[in-house]
Order: structure tokens, then sequence, then C-alpha cells
């Protein structure tokens, strides 16, 4: 094959493409909205565009579930016991603990009570203290015999039952801190729990809820002791179970009710910190805490459904459980109902996000929390716009990083701008704290 054969053949090769090029071009048609007259516009962001927002939904929503430690949420719980059912403790503690919205637990032994001090102890039982059994007459019990050990706790419990009909009497305090095995198993058969005498911390799960300690002040004991004890309780953020006995009067290691009230107001100076419970209800939360479950049922962008359960008896263990969820998206206030009544809740924020909490007795029917929703945004204003300086191909795209506003959660939308309406993709985001630069990119 000669040169001029060889110049032929390519120059049919390089006509060949030509034509091939021009037949797999897109026909111009005039109802294409990207025509040649007006060619589409993919320049990049600028300062000042307009976007339209896509807001977050609850589709893929989840609620992450926990149960707080303790009831909505405080560090520490603090049971606040009185045993032996001194005169001061119905005509100085009682009253000072009323004024304060404190519930506490009064260990009566019956024999010793008057009928005006089982008037008091009704009306207290009434308002929310618990009334529970230090024994029928204050034996050492470990020196009883079984059968006398059992008529101590039997007969209190029987007494009390009958005389304060608005509560069952559950939990019972060791006379003089003592008891053997035989007193263990007879508190296991007649009581949920039972309180001795030691420390006043007890873990966050107590091995045995027959064992749990308390500690009482001395005659001697001050303010700033009290304030020790609730400066390491706060510490360890475990349960705090405090002892008394004399208020006022001669009763055993009896302190002022001066002490006993600035005791009281340096607890409510710290309610976030402390829930101050009767003795019973802190174990029926523990009890509760350690076998519950809470799952997500039916929900949308304004509405949650959940069913909390757990292995216990509910004619014993009906405390309401604070549960923890992550806020859904655009909530800033809520509503709980169980069973036709509201129940204790709120929307709470944390540097990882807005929370939520709400309170639901377990195996009572379904919770359903209705939402009180911020505004959607639709529309948002780039504040700030870095682009890269090497463009794709052709110019066709552009990629870069805006400053969205906190409560952007997506930028897939419309960008609007001097030049119109263009499309405008990007990726889901969250706000933290401040503005986030947010990679997107427009094509």
């Amino acid at each position: 094959m000669n040169l001029r054969h060889v110049t032929g053949f390519c120059g049919f090769q390089v006509l060949l493409a030509v034509i091939l090029l021009f037949s797999l071009r897109p026909a111009t048609s005039q109802t294409q909205p990207d025509s040649v007259a007006n060619p589409p516009d993919y320049s990049p962001l600028v300062k000042g565009d307009t976007l339209e927002i896509k807001p977050e939904s609850t589709s893929t929503y989840d609620a992450n579930a926990s149960i707080s430690t303790w009831s909505r949420d405080h560090a520490t719980a603090l049971s606040l016991t009185f045993d032996d059912n001194s005169v001061g403790q119905f005509t100085y503690a009682l009253p000072m603990l009323d004024s304060e919205d404190m519930q506490a637990t009064f260990y009566l032994i019956t024999d010793r009570m008057t009928p005006e001090n089982w008037a008091i102890a009704k009306v207290a039982a009434a308002h929310g203290h618990e009334i529970g059994s230090h024994t029928k007459s204050h034996l050492v019990l470990s020196k009883e015999t079984p059968l006398n050990q059992e008529r101590q706790m039997t007969e209190s419990i029987r007494t009390i039952d009958s005389l304060i009909p608005s509560q069952k009497c559950r939990t019972l305090a060791y006379p003089y801190g003592d008891y053997d095995t035989v007193t263990l198993a007879l508190a296991h058969r007649h009581f949920m729990a039972a309180r001795g005498v030691g420390s006043y911390l007890n873990s966050l799960t107590p091995v045995d809820m027959f064992m749990v300690s308390g500690r009482g002040p001395q005659s001697d004991t001050d303010s700033p002791s009290f304030n020790t004890w609730l400066s390491e309780g706060e510490k360890k953020k475990d349960w705090i179970v405090e002892m008394f006995h004399g208020i006022e009067d001669d009763g055993f290691d009896p302190i002022t009710s001066t002490c006993f009230h600035n005791h009281l107001k340096a607890i409510k100076a710290k309610g976030d910190v402390f829930w101050v419970a009767p003795f019973a209800r802190v174990v029926e939360y523990i009890k509760e805490r350690e076998c519950a479950k809470a799952e997500l049922g039916a929900h949308n962008d304004s509405s949650l459904t959940f069913t909390v359960s757990d292995s216990l008896p509910d004619s014993l263990y009906c405390e309401p459980l604070t549960i923890r969820i992550k806020a859904p998206p655009r909530w800033i206030g809520v509503e709980a109902r169980q069973e036709g009544g509201e129940r204790w809740s709120v929307v709470r924020s944390s540097p990882d996000g807005a929370y939520l909490l709400f309170e639901a007795i377990p195996d009572q029917g379904p919770v359903i929390l209705t939402g009180r929703l911020e505004p959607a945004k639709t529309t948002g204003t780039v504040k700030q716009v870095e682009i890269p300086s090497s463009i794709s191909p052709g110019g066709r795209k552009a990629s870069g990083n805006i400053e969205a506003p906190i409560d952007w959660v997506d930028v897939r939308g419309i960008r609007t701008g001097p030049a119109g309406r263009r499309r405008f993709r990007g990726i889901p985001i969250r706000g933290k704290q401040g503005r986030n630069p947010v990679a997107a990119r427009s094509g």
C-alpha cells in the first residue's frame, strides 16, 4: 500500500467519526426545559443564594429509649426515714416535711402508738408519706424464737393496714438494726424490703433489698455535717438513706428542729440533684428499672406511642419510671398520656442534642406522646461559600461548603438566585451549637 492509499484511509476514518458524533447528539426540542436558548446554570453557590429546605421527618426516627437511673432524671435518690414514733417526729418533722413538699417514711412501733398519733399518721399517709413497720414491740429479734419474730412482724402489719387503709405496710426497719438468718427469711416472706443500720450510702442496685443500710445523726450533728453527707451522695450518685429518731424531744439521739429544717432546705436547694422519696417507692423504682423495657410503636412527625413493660406483679409495683429518648425533629414541647391520664414529660437540651423525658407506669397501657413542633423552615440563605479552585470538567458542576443555620437538616431542594431557579443537591445535616460548615454541591 502506497502513501496515497494510507492518507485516503485515515481521512475516511476521521469523516466517519464526525458523522457518528453528530448522529448520537440528542435532538433539540422546544419542550425541553433546558433548551439551547436557555442552557442550565451550574455555577457554584454564591453568598446570598436562597435554598429551599426539606424538613427532617420521623420516618427513619430511632428513639434509642433508655430508663433513667432515678426518677425524673435526678442524679441521686434520697430517703428520709424515722424510727420509734417519738413525739417530735409528729410535732416538728412532719410539718416541716410538708412545708418543703417532701415525703418520708415513718417506721412505727405499733404497741407504742397513741390514738392521737394514729390520727396524725393516717393524715400523713394521705399526703404521700410511707407508714412502715418497726415491729410490734421493738425487741431484739435475733434473741427471739422464730415464732415470736414472725409475730412481731405480722401483728404490726395487721395493725398498720387496718388503721391506715390508704396504703399497705410494705417495708420494715429492724429494731436496733439487729437481725439473723431467721429474721431475714421472715422479712423476705412478709415485706418487699427492709432497712438496717450502717452507712447512709447504698449502691444504685443493692445486692439484697433486705439489707439496705441507713445512718442517723447523733445529738451533736450539725448542718455542716449533714451537708457533707449530701455532697458525698451527690458525687457517687447512689441512694442515700437517712435515719432519724428524736427531734426536739427525749427520743434516741435527738437533734434540734432548726438543724433538721436547715437540712431540708439544703436538700431543697438542690432539687434538680436529689429525688426525695419514701423508702418503698425507691425500692419499687429500682426493681422496675432493672427488668423493664420501653418499645416504640406507631409514630409520625407529631406523635409517638410507647409500650413500657416489666416482669413484676402489677399489684405491688406501680411506680412511674422515667424514660429518656432522643427528641424527634422540631419537637420543642411534649404532652404524655397513659390510660387517659396525663404523665409528667419535658423536652431538654444537651450538647449532644435535644432529648425528651416522660414517665410511664409499666404494664398500664401505651403511652402516647404528642409533640409541640417548631415551625419548619423551608428556605435559608447561604452565609458563606468556600469553592475549591478546581471545577469539574466542562464547568457543569461545582462543589464547596455553605455555613448552614442550626435548624437545617436537609439541603436538597431548589436554589434561587439572580439567574433564576436552579437545581441544588446536598447532604443531610444536623446542627449542633452555633453554625456548621456543610459540604454541598450544585449540578
